[in-house]
Formats: structure tokens, sequence, C-alpha cells
């Protein structure tokens, strides 16, 4: 999670990368394929009976240009969530969609490993 997300929502999560580095994207690079990383973060919200959307990548998705990986509902709250592997940057439509939400004060979260999405939604439904 990016140092700007971890400011809107007055948590901080550790990251698996070394303290000296200054800058702060991207985090930690895993091993493991970005659709590995959410094969797995939509088995832990399976097993947890959250309310999920995953636009998978095995396929094309047929959502709207730009739609972050994931959709989160527990208890009122709704975590929009996109996968990447680092250093990819957001593209021009996921760029425009998150200008989208943030316009209407609904936040963006942008993790590059399975642990971080686990991190920032137990952090955040307490």
């Amino acid at each position: 999670m990016t140092p700007e997300d971890q400011a809107k929502l007055g948590v901080e999560v550790p990251q698996a990368r070394p303290s000296w580095e200054l800058d702060p994207h991207p985090p930690f690079v895993t091993d493991k394929l970005e659709r590995e990383e959410q094969r797995q973060f939509a088995n832990w919200c399976l097993l947890h009976n959250y309310a999920c959307v995953w636009h998978s990548t095995r396929a094309r998705s047929r959502a709207s240009l730009g739609t972050p990986d994931f959709v989160v509902g527990i208890r009122g709250r709704t975590w929009w969530i996109e996968f990447k592997r680092a250093p990819n940057p957001l593209t021009e439509d996921q760029k425009k969609f998150k200008a989208l939400l943030e316009g209407q004060q609904i936040p963006y979260f942008v993790v590059y490993s399975c642990g971080e999405a686990i991190a920032l939604v137990e952090a955040d439904k307490k």
C-alpha cells in the first residue's frame, strides 16, 4: 500500500523492503505472478465469507475500462483494490477510474501482494 493510502486510513502497513529505501514506489516484488496473488486474495475473501467481486486476469474483463481487480464489501465498507506487479504503473484507464472514485471521496488502493491486500482490509475493518 502506498504511503498516501496509509495516510488516508491512518494505518501503517509494514512492507518487506529496506527502511533506508526512500522511493515509496514500488514496494517489494514477490516471485509470484499477479494472478497468483489475486487468486490467493480471492480465496481469503471466500474463506471469510466477504462479499467480493474479482476481475480475474484469466480472461479479458468486460467491466468498465480501468475498473480495479477487486471490489470487497464488509460491514458497510467497500475497498476498491488494484493489484500490480511492480514496477508496472497504472494504465491511463486505471488512472481515470481512480480519479472518478476519488472525486466521489471513495479511496482506490494499489497493492503489490496478497499479504498487503489482507493487511489493508484487516487494518481498516476494525
